[in-house]
């Protein structure tokens, strides 16, 4: 495997997600910001940048990058609340189930 992140990659929900997450987490203590606007505007970026650098952008990839930008949000916070942040209340006290 030459790439852990490609543009085929990148281009799939999970691969955006994934990315997304991994931005958002790391960052998020940098910018002191909410991890779902955080993610709103990495997902929003990212997006912008893939859908100019994969090819012409036209009106219809411009709105579909748009609607995809809030399925890959949705998504990536989704992930964050429903699996890692249980497994991270339940590590912090072990008590609890």
């Amino acid at each position: 495997m030459e790439d852990f992140i490609s543009w085929g990659n990148l281009g799939t929900l999970v691969g955006m997600v994934a990315v997304v997450n991994l931005i958002v987490q790391v960052t998020k203590n940098l910018f002191n910001a909410s991890p779902r606007w955080l993610a709103l505007i990495v997902a929003a970026v990212i997006m912008a940048v893939y859908t100019v650098a994969t090819g012409d952008v036209t009106p219809e990839k411009v709105l579909i990058a748009v609607i995809n930008v809030f399925v890959v949000v949705a998504t990536a916070t989704g992930t964050f609340e429903h699996i890692i942040k249980p497994v991270e209340d339940k590590l912090k006290d072990p008590a609890q189930e």
